[in-house]
């Protein structure tokens, strides 16, 4: 297990691989806020463990067993209740199912003002 985060940037894509265990969510939230205002400009990739880290991404894509198993919004993927993000949010405790579902909320929202 690793605390190190990797970071690798080409043209205008990066690719960020999180630390597995953050010192603190607080920490992460710092880190994810800095990489969304220091490389807006480019395509962000999240290789994480952790839904708090990926959950006010515009989209994100699922993995199971090596596989693409769902993409989308964070929203519409918690939309769908047989969905496989939806069934890892409720496997969480409510005060964090409820971080995560504000965060969504507000990525949609984000969205929705970039539009207009």
């Amino acid at each position: 297990m690793t605390k190190k985060q990797r970071v690798c940037v080409k043209e205008n894509i990066l690719i960020y691989f999180p630390p597995i265990f953050p010192p603190s969510l607080r920490t992460d939230a710092l880190i994810q806020s800095a990489i969304r205002r220091e490389f807006s400009s480019c395509t962000v990739l999240t290789i994480a463990h952790r839904l708090h880290t990926v959950m006010d991404s515009d989209r994100i894509l699922v993995m199971r067993a090596g596989r693409a198993a769902e993409f989308g919004a964070p929203g519409e993927l918690l939309g769908d209740p047989g969905g496989l993000l939806s069934e890892l949010v409720r496997a969480t405790d409510a005060e964090t199912r409820a971080q995560l579902v504000e965060m969504a909320a507000a990525a949609a929202d984000k969205e929705e003002g970039a539009q207009h």
